[in-house]
Parts: C-alpha cells; sequence; structure tokens
C-alpha cells in the first residue's frame, strides 16, 4: 500500500473521534496519521489502561487486530463523508478472510501502524478491504494481514 509513503506529508488529520460512532472504551484508535483516495493509516498504543490489555500476556491478544482494522475502516469512511457533507453512519463487520497474525501478543509498550486499502465497492454499501497491521519501529514485519468484508449504509445529506 502507498499510504505508508504518503505519511512523511504533515497535515493535521481529525482525531478518530470525528471520524467514527465509536467512543470509549470501544474507540480504540489513538490517532490517523495519512490518509489518500482510498486508504489510511492509524495507530494504536498498546498499554495497561487500554481496553482489551490482558496483563497475563503482557499485551493485547492479537484476535483484536480485527477491530483495529475495522476501525481503521471506518476513520477512512469518515473521512471521506466528511469530505462529502454526509452523516457518518453505523457499518458492520460482515467477514474477515485470511486473517493471519505472525505474534500471539501485541506487546505492551509498542505503537502499532493499521494500514487498509479499500479495494472494491466502497460506493456500493459493501466494500472489501485489504490490511495489515505493523509495529511502527519494524514496519516492514507484518504482524497481522487480512481482508475484511464491510457493509455500511449510503448516508444522509446534512
Amino acid at each position: 500500500m502507498s499510504v505508508a509513503k504518503k505519511e512523511r506529508r504533515h497535515v493535521a488529520l481529525p482525531a478518530p473521534a470525528e471520524l467514527m460512532l465509536h467512543r470509549a472504551p470501544m474507540l480504540l484508535l489513538d490517532r490517523i496519521t495519512s490518509h489518500d483516495a482510498g486508504q489510511l493509516l492509524a495507530e494504536v498504543q498498546i498499554a495497561a489502561d487500554k481496553t482489551f490489555f490482558d496483563a497475563a500476556l503482557g499485551g493485547v491478544p492479537t484476535w483484536v487486530g480485527i477491530e483495529y482494522m475495522a476501525q481503521a475502516i471506518a476513520a477512512l469512511s469518515g473521512l471521506k463523508r466528511r469530505n462529502t457533507a454526509t452523516e457518518i453512519e453505523l457499518g458492520m463487520l460482515v467477514s474477515c478472510r485470511r486473517y493471519q497474525v505472525s505474534t500471539p501478543v501485541f506487546a505492551a509498550g509498542s505503537t502499532l501502524r493499521i494500514a487498509v486499502e479499500e479495494l472494491a465497492g466502497a460506493n456500493t454499501g459493501m466494500a472489501a478491504y485489504r490490511c495489515y497491521i505493523v509495529a511502527r519501529d519494524n514496519p516492514g514485519a507484518k504482524l497481522a494481514t487480512g481482508q475484511l468484508g464491510v457493509y455500511q449504509r449510503s448516508g444522509k445529506q446534512h
């Protein structure tokens, strides 16, 4: 995905709470770092005070990565809706294909980068996205990958 290369642009991006219907404690993304047409890069800091942190594991279980990916997709949709003056609508995760992880846990103290790329269908309500998660300090090693399918209503004009 080229979104990682575009992050060098220093453009002020909205906070995730401005782009999504999620609220604490289920708002899991910390920040949006870059976006481009059909692509977005977000970050999550893994810390003991975060939802889903498991002290016995020393971090967050990797199954939570699916929700990180889904929320990054929601943020991308929110950016699009914001740019077209349409209301942010509730979306639903309908499928996750080929979710693979290379680690048993997202370790405490790490910062994850969640990348999502629209593959097809974003204008139809049913869309597919290629997603991956890397550690910010080691972006070449993918910690999780998957393809998510989502449904989102079309939205109403403001």
